[in-house]
């Protein structure tokens, strides 16, 4: 009885598991496992919160026309829309994505950008609106597609 009133104070007091010296060691070896895997798994859990956690910004200029988008962008985001950007390359279409995002309810949400480009355009209208199968045409299908 000794013993279990031991192994259960040990538990409380935060250790990790209780190994009694008269079983077999690979019971040990099994517990110190366990424990590097736990450990390793908070190790990567805590970089991928890292990587997910959402980068703050404000968006600011001088430029009249740059603060109306900016007003547009922040409308935009308090509406349950889905939201397409288009523009050049090195326009800064991902940080306004970034930025609708965070100003929107689904802030604590992850955020996914996707290159439309990197698609072509069949595959990116059926990913978008999806199709009807053995259709010869494009066509609405008639459930929603949320990417």
């Amino acid at each position: 009885m000794g013993l279990l009133k031991n192994a259960v104070d040990a538990i409380r007091k935060g250790a990790f598991s209780y190994f009694i010296k008269s079983h077999d060691p690979e019971e040990l070896l099994m517990e110190i496992n366990k424990l590097m895997r736990v450990e390793e798994l908070k190790q990567e859990n805590a970089i991928l919160k890292e990587q997910q956690s959402p980068v703050e910004f404000l968006l600011t200029t001088q430029s009249e026309s740059l603060r109306k988008i900016i007003k547009i962008a922040e409308k935009a985001a308090g509406s349950n829309i889905n939201i397409l950007i288009l523009g050049e390359s090195g326009v800064g279409k991902e940080v306004f994505a970034r930025y609708i995002h965070q100003c929107s309810k689904r802030a604590h949400k992850g955020f996914v950008p996707v290159n439309c480009h990197a698609f072509s355009e069949s595959l990116l209208e059926s990913e978008l609106f999806g199709h009807e199968k053995r259709c010869l045409h494009w066509r609405l299908r008639n459930t929603t597609r949320t990417i």
